[in-house]
């Protein structure tokens, strides 16, 4: 979805039910549940049983995520009952140069990281090289994951031990530019993942590496991380790389 300059989203509810008002707003995916009908905005009616409306997206990151990390609920109100709720997930779209690797002071912590160590913003990805395409793959732009990749900690709430790379357009035959993940899943054990987004589905995962820590909640780099074999998605690219390394960005 689009991000409005006030930092708002468009919101559209095609009513079946013909309801007397409608209202909506929007919440981070790790949320429990949805805002309480009562916390809403109130949409506006418009023809055809169509009720719309600007709603603040809530923090983001100064980069866009490219899978689903917000949902939208809407509810109804008729004859003093209010609806179920309708909720939706999806990905703020934004015209964007590029990753800054800004922090701010409140820069969120990973909760699989030792508080008293620094949080390191700012990663870059590196491998000896040889990913490559033939005509048997389903990408046909893979040696452009052979370069350096930047990765920036995200800000999200529901994101915190989680590193994204920006776009990496590997795949232009496919619906969605592709991306790096890297995530420190619990205390010892991180993932890097390249997946490829999609518009309105979740990302298809390509690949797996992962490392393990040697103690508890830490986080200093640089790390190897080791190539998981089968292959998510072996139709993809080859010359998967046996290792790759995540070091501070110079």
């Amino acid at each position: 979805m689009a991000l409005n300059a006030d930092g708002t989203i468009g919101v559209v509810v095609d009513d079946a039910g013909e309801h007397e008002a409608m209202v909506a707003a929007v919440y981070n995916v790790c949320d429990a549940d949805p805002p309480p009908f009562e916390s809403c905005f109130l949409l506006t009616l418009g023809a055809g049983n169509t009720w719309t409306g600007n709603v603040p997206a809530g923090l983001l990151d100064s980069f866009d995520i490219l899978e689903h990390h917000k949902q939208i609920v809407a509810y109804g109100f008729k004859a003093g009952q209010v609806s179920a709720p309708i909720e939706h997930l999806f990905r703020i779209n934004r015209p964007h140069p590029g990753l800054s690797c800004a922090t701010t002071a409140a820069q969120r912590r990973c909760a699989n990281c030792s508080p008293t160590q620094p949080l390191t913003v700012c990663l870059q990805l590196t491998h000896a090289g040889g990913i490559n395409n033939d005509a048997e793959d389903h990408c046909n732009n893979c040696a452009r994951l052979n370069d350096p990749v930047l990765l920036q900690h995200s800000n999200d709430p529901c994101l915190g031990c989680c590193w994204f790379s920006a776009p990496v357009d590997f795949c232009s035959n496919d619906p969605g530019p592709g991306y790096w993940r890297l995530q420190k899943i619990d205390a010892r054990n991180w993932n890097l993942k390249l997946y490829i987004a999609k518009t309105n589905a979740a990302p298809a995962e390509v690949i797996l590496y992962s490392a393990a820590t040697a103690a508890d909640n830490v986080c200093s780099f640089p790390i190897t991380l080791n190539r998981h074999d089968p292959q998510t998605d072996p139709t993809a690219c080859d010359g998967w790389p046996a290792q790759i390394t995540i070091s501070a960005a110079p």
